[in-house]
């Protein structure tokens, strides 16, 4: 179950606070879950399957199908940009063969992303890991704004980040290391 701090009242679901719902799905027998939904589907459609036995039917194709599952036991959640970067596969092929080995979230953390059958993201805390991180630019050169005129702007400089395993010494009181201390501390014998 989703915990969130006291006081927090999530906003009313509506077809105006949601991203994407215009769009027309095409029939490629995939099944599409939405986050508040309870349970997600354990197998795929006999019709997905079909239609990718129907039309893949080489050495090549086959092979790809066990890479494609291989991915999905090697990791559970995936974007369809990020599978297309590990296995050499037409995307029009990815487009049949997805739909035989994992659902699509259309709402939520895992919004856009394909997810091994079975697997249920939302009972699982490990699966944070997977969650998208969705931001817009809405203004900006493209509609005749200069950095300096961007009528929204950021909160803090995109320079200031820092990723999870980096220690702001500033903040945390602690002392740098260099390399001559790792390996000094190498040379002794505990």
């Amino acid at each position: 179950s989703i915990h969130h701090r006291e006081g927090y009242n999530p906003p009313p679901v509506s077809s105006e606070n949601l991203i994407g719902l215009s769009r027309a799905r095409r029939p490629h027998n995939a099944i599409f879950v939405n986050f508040e939904d309870e349970e997600v589907p354990n197998k795929p459609l006999e019709a997905a399957v079909q239609n990718w036995k129907k039309l893949c039917t080489n050495i090549i194709d086959k092979r790809l199908e066990e890479e494609l599952k291989q991915l999905f036991q090697l990791r559970p959640i995936w974007s369809r940009n990020a599978l297309k970067s590990n296995i050499g596969i037409n995307p029009e092929k990815l487009k049949l063969m997805l739909p035989c080995v994992a659902y699509y979230m259309l709402t939520g953390p895992w919004r856009s992303l394909w997810v091994r059958f079975g697997y249920d993201p939302r009972k699982t805390p490990e699966s944070k890991i997977y969650q998208v991180l969705d931001f817009r630019i809405r203004c900006g050169m493209k509609y005749g704004y200069t950095p300096n005129d961007i009528p929204v702007k950021a909160k803090r400089s995109t320079y200031n980040y820092s990723l999870p395993i980096t220690i702001n010494t500033k903040k945390s009181g602690l002392q740098k290391i260099n390399m001559h201390d790792l390996k000094h501390g190498q040379d002794r014998k505990s």
